[in-house]
């Protein structure tokens, strides 16, 4: 059994380099059990890890808890910052055999922007995510991606390109209690394409944004540029302010 503190690794472990870190490690036969808070590539870290040193020992398992701000998130997860600001908790389970990475979040502190459609989650309002992470070079697919809250969520996958989110497919979506479609959101340069269908969409976010200064409205890049969206939606229905509903919607939209 070894404690130790403020240990740094020469070699990296599963690709990350730790350092400042403090904590255990014990040794049985057939396996090293490893709890550490660290840093991994400069991220503060908990780590619990299994090794196992003999046949017969236990499974190769991993776990570790990410505290992400938005400069490590950037680093990490560049494509997400269209959407995502403020501090995240991210846990990291055991690698799968194909090289993919479950992921998990939990997304309340954060404040999460659908830029598109005008629709916010503030700071505070309980939100959680969870997908398979696979990165090639410059990319990053995000797939079996869902997002759960109280009134809204989406299923689907995400497709990240260097620093942009290049596609969305949510073959599931809600913004509110009650909605039921699909979205795909395609991305080239500083546009979007964003095509709907569905069921039923509580449109009053959507009627908010196109109604307000549109200075404000406009959807953004983070350095503020703003960018080309284009809407083609159907919907059996769509309801707005003080009851109305729009029967068998068509829209398209440019701006």
């Amino acid at each position: 059994a070894l404690d130790y503190t403020d240990l740094a690794v020469a070699e990296p472990v599963d690709g990350q380099t730790v350092s400042d870190a403090d904590g255990s490690i014990v040794v049985e036969p057939d396996r090293a059990v490893i709890h550490a808070k660290a840093k991994l590539n400069g991220i503060p870290a908990e780590i619990e890890m299994t090794r196992p040193l003999a046949e017969g020992g236990p499974p190769k398992a991993r776990k570790i808890t990410l505290e992400l701000h938005d400069k490590a998130r950037d680093a990490l997860l560049p494509g997400l910052n269209d959407m995502l600001s403020g501090p995240v908790s991210v846990v990291l389970d055991t690698p799968e055999a194909d090289g993919g990475q479950s992921v998990k979040a939990d997304l309340t502190a954060a404040k999460l922007t659908l830029p598109w459609v005008g629709w916010t989650k503030g700071s505070g309002i309980p939100a959680s995510v969870s997908f398979e992470l696979d990165t090639t070079g410059k990319g990053a697919t995000l797939s079996d991606f869902h997002l759960t809250g109280k009134s809204f969520g989406a299923s689907g996958s995400v497709s990240l390109s260097g620093d942009m989110l290049s596609e969305a497919r949510f073959t599931s979506a809600k913004l509110n209690t009650g909605d039921d479609f699909s979205v795909t959101v395609d991305r080239s340069s500083s546009s979007y394409r964003v095509t709907v269908r569905g069921d039923r969409l509580d449109a009053r976010s959507i009627i908010k944004n196109a109604l307000s200064d549109p200075d404000n409205a406009s959807a953004r890049t983070p350095s503020g540029t703003p960018v080309k969206v284009t809407v083609d939606a159907k919907l059996d229905g769509v309801s707005g302010f003080n009851g109305e509903v729009l029967r068998d919607v068509g829209i398209t939209y440019s701006g």
